[in-house]
């Protein structure tokens, strides 16, 4: 700190230096002061000068502290504590990579049971589904088996179940379908009935009493049989035409 109070007085000195000059004198060839500016930047480079002299003036003690500790120990005893060190090195390296090795094991052990956790997940929601929309497929009529499976394949996508184990009938933007002339929302069991006449899906439905699965216009759309009346006298032939809409053979 002394030594830079010294350079800043005596550069600040020269800097301000107001003595009149000897007008007898002989004209100078040589700069006899400096502006504050220059003043700055020789300070500056003194002081970087100063830091680096110091750093190489602590590196010098450090190692001198460090050869001073060496002193006295035989070229045997130093070359097994090299190779100590280098053994613990080697060590900590290895042991290192093995928790290396191990947290990305740890990291794709994590994502492995995650995509199991979100497969099991989906398992288990279609498992609920499944069974919620067998016993409202089978309250709107439907068989049960492949017919369930391949009616709920059909009509899924647009029945979401809700927490309560109940149906809500959904549009392709997801949005709960309202019925055109209520505005109501339209009730599950109805809309599944709807499908009834449906040219595909009506053969997962029982026949109706007194129809089959073959009838004219829909697999399983009512016809209109009649009064006992009107099957007395007939053959069995007419019978089975006027119920089912085609010839019995």
């Amino acid at each position: 700190m002394a030594e830079d109070q010294n350079l800043n007085v005596e550069l600040e000195t020269s800097a301000t230096d107001t003595t009149p000059a000897d007008p007898t004198a002989a004209p100078s060839t040589e700069q006899e002061s400096y502006s504050k500016e220059e003043v700055s930047k020789l300070l500056k480079a003194l002081h970087a000068e100063r830091d680096s002299r110091k750093a190489q003036e602590k590196a010098l003690k450090e190692s001198t502290a460090k050869l001073q500790s060496l002193e006295g120990i035989d070229k045997g005893t130093y070359d097994r504590l090299q190779e100590e060190s280098a053994r613990r090195a080697e060590a900590e390296a290895q042991f290192e990579a093995r928790e290396l090795e191990r947290q990305k094991n740890f990291e794709s052990l994590k994502q492995e049971a995650a995509v199991r956790e979100r497969k099991l997940e989906g398992q288990i929601q279609h498992m609920q589904k499944h069974r919620a929309f067998e016993t409202l497929f089978s309250s709107a009529g439907g068989k049960g088996g492949k017919f369930l499976d391949t009616a709920l394949d059909q009509l899924g996508k647009n029945l979401r179940l809700e927490a309560d184990g109940s149906f809500t009938v959904i549009d392709s933007t997801g949005d709960p379908l309202l019925d055109d002339e209520s505005g109501k929302r339209v009730d599950a069991r109805e809309w599944v009935e709807s499908h009834k006449n449906d040219p595909f899906l009506g053969f997962t439905f029982e026949p109706e009493a007194g129809h089959g699965s073959g009838t004219v216009g829909g697999p399983s759309r009512r016809r209109d049989t009649g009064t006992l009346a009107d099957y007395e006298g007939l053959g069995t032939n007419e019978i089975f035409a006027k119920a089912f809409g085609t010839l019995y053979k």
